[in-house]
């Protein structure tokens, strides 16, 4: 019981995270006058993942290389999208 009430946690906590990136990516986006398009393609991920992520529709934090991607397509350290610094 205590193993699913873990993983249940783990779960929330990854899709609370990856609602924030999210967030912070859209503000971020907006920021610099770019489209969902114009992000994707120099984050080299497709339109629909960025309006899934900017939407809070994704159930896990993205990888470390898509946050990589995104943090170099908008200009900003990979902690930024976070909310860490």
């Amino acid at each position: 019981m205590a193993l699913a009430a873990h993983i249940v946690l783990a779960d929330r906590s990854a899709t609370l995270g990856s609602r924030k990136i999210g967030q912070i990516v859209e503000k971020l986006r907006e920021a610099k006058g770019l489209t969902q398009h114009q992000l994707a393609e120099r984050a080299q991920v497709s339109q629909s993942f960025i309006s899934i992520l900017e939407g809070g529709k994704i159930e896990s934090t993205p990888p470390p290389m898509i946050v990589e991607r995104l943090a170099r397509a908008l200009d900003v350290k990979p902690e930024a999208l976070s909310g860490a610094s």
